[in-house]
């Protein structure tokens, strides 16, 4: 039997928003989450969680361009800051 992903666009009340597919009732795809505070992550998601390749931008403007494992940053990434530094992560 195969199972179909579905794109939806849900608020989390009141952590954040949530645009994208899902599997097994969980974010995975393609996809961005927004929090309230206005910092968000656009890219790969598995599970319910940051997987694979992402960025996430700060509140303040940073923005981490890079690699995701179960939720955390891990592998090769750069930080770009809002200051206009550049450093490998």
């Amino acid at each position: 039997m195969k199972e179909l992903s579905k794109m939806l666009i849900i608020t989390l009340i009141p952590k954040r928003v949530y645009e994208g597919t899902f599997k097994n009732g969980l974010f995975d795809g393609k996809g961005m989450l927004r929090w309230k505070d206005g910092s968000f992550y656009k890219g790969e998601l598995s599970k319910g969680k940051q997987d694979g390749y992402g960025e996430e931008t700060s509140k303040e403007g940073d923005v981490y361009k890079g690699y995701y494992s179960k939720g955390n940053k891990n592998g090769e990434g750069k930080l770009f800051t809002n200051d206009g530094n550049i450093y490998n992560c």
